[in-house]
């Protein structure tokens, strides 16, 4: 913009130049004894002024032009500095949340989300159990079992395939605790139909007829997994039976299962195994969108746990801490 205005100064500048140079001297007004000659020069005194005012903002026009080859080289020349900022951009501007005081330096212990059983409820526990979820209880043996097939073929700790086993059986205790009053119709008609396919009845007929399992209708077969793929508790039937051996009944986050190995192969390690099987699933809900909320939801942890002792709740996965 400044060099556009310096564009119609200049030529403007030349002008006023050739101007003052042949206005006569304001010191030498007309000499004719009128008063219109001395307010005539009085005039030109003004005027004069104003040109030079003008002459003097022209001049300083010309002296802070530079040029755009000199803009272009000092744009080049400059050292670029930049400020690094965290966080979403959406959050950008936001007002910075107060963190809560850190329980350590305040010396105020942090509360965990699953709290201890009384005396009373231990009373009433069946053996063996460590828990309550959802006011359903969970056995020590439940949880070792499903740790032990973790183990075999994942590194890390006993106390972590403890913690993974638990994030699993927790979600499944957590959804027969919702669906509590279909349970019973759920467990029959799974175990009957386990029945007529150990008998010897056609399992993809089984499936199809009955199956409330996406694959129903393929017969419920189910593409070749590896151990990774299936979630634990069918991972472990899966990779535990035989070609050809149809499971009990067990129980997923999902709903009851029972199923049969079709073909197994066997990797350079455990966790590189892979199987295909087909299976028929008695679903807790009908409606599978309702389903995967409700998974979900359990696994961010609300959901209500009772452990019988502080080691047991130590134990218990993140999110329900």
């Amino acid at each position: 913009m400044r060099s556009h205005a310096l564009r119609r100064a200049i030529p403007t500048a030349a002008l006023l130049v050739t101007l003052i140079a042949s206005t006569p001297s304001a010191a030498a007004p007309r000499q004719d004894g009128a008063k219109g000659g001395v307010q005539d020069a009085s005039g030109r005194q003004d005027e004069l002024q104003q040109l030079n005012h003008l002459l003097d903002e022209i001049r300083k026009l010309i002296k802070s032009h530079v040029s755009p080859a000199k803009v272009e080289q000092r744009l080049k020349a400059r050292t670029a500095h930049y400020r690094t900022i965290k966080g979403k951009v959406e959050d950008l501007g936001k007002k910075p949340e107060t963190k809560p005081a850190n329980p350590v330096q305040t010396g105020v212990t942090k509360p965990s989300k699953a709290r201890l059983l009384g005396d009373q409820e231990k009373q009433g526990l069946a053996d063996g159990t460590v828990m309550l979820v959802d006011g359903r209880e969970l056995s020590e043996a439940d949880i070792r079992d499903l740790a032990k097939y973790l183990a075999s073929f994942k590194g890390g700790t006993v106390e972590d395939h403890i913690t993974e086993a638990l994030g699993e059986l927790i979600v499944i205790r957590a959804m027969q605790a919702k669906f509590k009053d279909r349970l019973s119709d759920l467990e029959k008609s799974i175990e009957s139909l386990r029945k007529r396919a150990a008998a010897g009845e056609d399992f993809a007929t089984l499936a199809k007829e009955h199956s409330d399992g996406p694959s129903k209708t393929r017969g419920g077969a189910l593409d070749m997994s590896d151990r990774n793929t299936l979630t634990p508790s069918f991972a472990r039937w899966a990779f535990t039976l035989s070609p050809g051996k149809i499971s009990p009944v067990f129980v997923s986050p999902f709903g009851y299962h029972i199923l049969k190995v079709t073909e197994r192969n066997k990797g350079a390690t455990p966790d590189a195994d892979q199987v295909r099987c087909s299976h028929i699933l008695k679903s807790f809900a009908p409606d599978p969108s309702t389903l995967r909320n409700l998974i979900q939801r359990a696994k961010s942890g609300q959901v209500d746990i009772a452990c019988i002792d502080d080691g047991w709740r130590k134990l218990l996965p993140q999110a329900y801490k």
